[in-house]
């Protein structure tokens, strides 16, 4: 029943939607920076964005309050993803790679000489990157690689909604591969 929506005037804003009511905003905040990338959910109930001044926010979703943000050097239009074991990854259009830790603190950093804006996908163990410049990154981070976890750390809505085909299905997580 809730829509999380960034502007690009620097607005988020839940919105909870009820069948035969008009919707109703449940909170609005300003942070002042143009929301580039559209918005992921974390199992702790975080929302992770990009936004122009190349700052990766994290909210609560409760009630739109600051967690942290993390500064790059550059706008990030690619909208992040979320492991299974909380790892948030994100880039930006110079093309640097981010594997966060819920703190913001940095796992690895790659950086490519193409900017990055296509939505990030990490799937099995493996992250991967559509570069501007033509290529698929495929960056192995075997942290989530084979291990059996409980439901509740799946991200409540990552980068794909759920899973690769943008269903919302947690379960319908399987890729299609003909490499």
């Amino acid at each position: 029943g809730y829509i999380y929506v960034g502007t690009k005037y620097g607005h988020v804003l839940k919105i909870q939607i009820k069948k035969n009511l008009a919707p109703e905003i449940i909170w609005n905040i300003n942070i002042a920076d143009g929301i580039t990338s559209s918005p992921v959910i974390g199992s702790d109930g975080v929302i992770y964005f990009g936004s122009s001044s190349g700052k990766l926010y994290a909210i609560y979703k409760e009630d739109g309050s600051l967690k942290w943000n993390y500064q790059t050097n550059n706008v990030i239009s690619s909208t992040p993803t979320i492991s299974n074991s909380g790892v948030i990854y994100c880039a930006n259009q110079s093309g640097e790679i981010f594997a966060l830790d819920n703190l913001a603190n940095v796992k690895w950093y790659y950086k490519d000489s193409s900017s990055v804006t296509a939505p990030l996908l990490f799937h099995k163990g493996c992250l991967y990157v559509g570069t501007l410049g033509g290529r698929i990154l495929g960056i192995y981070d075997g942290e989530d690689a084979g291990v059996a976890k409980i439901v509740s750390d799946v991200p409540e809505w990552g980068t794909y909604q759920g899973n690769n085909r943008r269903t919302g299905y947690q379960a319908d997580n399987t890729i299609v591969s003909n490499m």
